[in-house]
């Protein structure tokens, strides 16, 4: 999920880059749709960090204790 959250972000501001710099003013309805997207992206479950901690306390250690 966090995957995908990633490269929707990752879309979006390739999107605004071609819509040039109307997208900052309040009338264009991109930049509208710009910051709620990454409003929800900003959340903590949509974090690539978070997201990664408990896979990487999954993972088998790979180096011997000993």
């Amino acid at each position: 999920m966090v995957y995908a959250q990633h490269h929707v972000g990752w879309a979006l501001d390739r999107l605004c880059e071609l819509d040039g710099a109307r997208w900052v003013y309040d009338t264009d309805e991109l930049g509208a749709i710009r910051r709620d997207l990454m409003t929800i992206l900003t959340h903590h479950a949509a974090s690539r960090q978070a997201a990664m901690a408990p896979y990487g306390k999954m993972l088998p250690l790979s180096v011997d204790a000993g």
